[in-house]
């Protein structure tokens, strides 16, 4: 893979030719090349291969869905980004607003790859990682390196590993370490406060899926249902199997299998919220009988936050979704 930026000789020729008395005509002497900065080279595997990175970059594109935030817990600023909230501002979650300073990065557009707005920000590294296919890479690795995802064509991906990769990548190892041990005592802070969560069965489910006529559930790996881990809940495991599945869907008729102790709902609009409690057998649920559902649509901005999960987003869906679940539970029997 090219590396990083470009070598350059730290002087010129002193010379064509030096003539020294006594002695004949000798080559000039050359400048030895530029050590390598501190922390570099360093190498990156990924599904597509290696990606070696030769010095900190400074003019960074992130491709993926979810990384724009990465190199902003850094307090890197990328110059253009694949934006998730393309109605807003900054291009980020309000959770993020502070980290984006002057001129906001080059939006990109989520649908498609824009190859020719890459290109004109000129970047010396493209992060991706998720949601990247081999002929994606073929054209970015043609514009700069590319960091790809550690799965071809992923989406999602582990918080912490990408969060160590871009700590390898902008040279701050250390950093990397204390952005995660941060957010893990954020999630010990809440079992601590709430040892009533540990065991507890919880589910999200998405309602709207395929117009309001199924339940998607999330696997356990799925950084929504990974928050709820880490918090002590745990994921029933006929809906953990379903998820599993290659149709990770539950039918109005079976909906029986969402039971738990407490329900997280995603809907998008209240038309698909309508179309849920519409249907006799979800109001039917103990789980809904009991009002132990988390409406996540009245909570601003928490279904894209907890879906995004980055090191940014996790502590506003922490802050704004532990009391919710922590009424939900005091609802149960003793």
């Amino acid at each position: 893979m090219p590396p990083i930026g470009r070598r350059r000789l730290i002087g010129a020729l002193l010379g064509a030719a030096v003539v020294l008395a006594g002695c004949g005509t000798g080559p000039a002497p050359t400048a030895p090349a530029a050590a390598p900065a501190p922390g570099f080279p360093v190498t990156i595997t990924h599904a597509f291969g290696t990606t070696e990175i030769t010095a900190r970059p400074t003019r960074i594109v992130t491709v993926g869905y979810t990384d724009a935030e990465y190199p902003l817990a850094f307090d890197v600023q990328p110059v253009g980004w694949t934006s998730w909230f393309a109605d807003r501002p900054s291009g980020v979650g309000p959770w993020a607003d502070a980290k984006v300073t002057g001129t906001p990065p080059v939006k990109l557009p989520a649908a498609a790859m824009d190859f020719e707005t890459i290109a004109r920000l000129d970047p010396d590294l493209i992060v991706g990682f998720d949601n990247i296919t081999a002929e994606q890479y073929s054209k970015l690795t043609a514009i700069a390196p590319t960091v790809a995802p550690k799965v071809a064509g992923q989406y999602g991906h582990d918080w912490r590993e990408s969060v160590r990769t871009m700590g390898q990548i902008l040279g701050e190892p250390e950093r990397a370490t204390s952005i995660i041990e941060g957010l893990d005592a954020k999630y010990d802070a809440v079992k601590k406060a709430h040892p009533e969560f540990a065991g507890r069965s919880a589910v999200y489910t998405y309602g709207g899926y395929q117009g309001g006529q199924a339940y998607y559930v999330f696997k356990p790996s799925d950084p929504r249902q990974q928050f709820l881990t880490g918090m002590g809940f745990v994921q029933p495991q006929r809906v953990a199997d379903i998820a599993a599945s290659g149709t990770p869907s539950i039918s109005p008729e079976n909906v029986g299998l969402l039971d738990a102790d407490v329900l997280l709902l995603q809907t998008l609009s209240q038309a698909e919220h309508d179309t849920v409690y519409g249907q006799q057998l979800f109001r039917q649920l103990p789980v809904v009988e009991a009002k132990r559902v988390v409406e996540l649509r009245a909570i601003p901005n928490i279904v894209d936050a907890i879906s995004l999960s980055t090191p940014l987003s996790q502590p506003y869906v922490i802050d704004n979704l532990v009391t919710p679940l922590a009424e939900s539970v005091a609802k149960l029997p003793d």
